[in-house]
């Protein structure tokens, strides 16, 4: 997935996710290329579930 896939996924701004990734808190990347940054989708799957919050128990 690319980042703008990843951020419409969780419903979620770029800058966000951008600011996110400055502090760590994103998936872990694949780098194609120095430009070319994709994320696996089952990765991001778990990275949202990760952070979940509230809903019934």
């Amino acid at each position: 997935m690319t980042p703008k896939q990843v951020c419409d996924f969780v419903g979620i701004s770029e800058s966000k996710f951008y600011e996110w990734k400055r502090d760590g808190d994103v998936p872990p990347a694949i780098y194609w290329s120095e430009r070319t940054v994709r994320y696996d989708r089952d990765d991001v799957m778990t990275w949202a579930q990760e952070h979940k919050v509230g809903g019934a128990v």
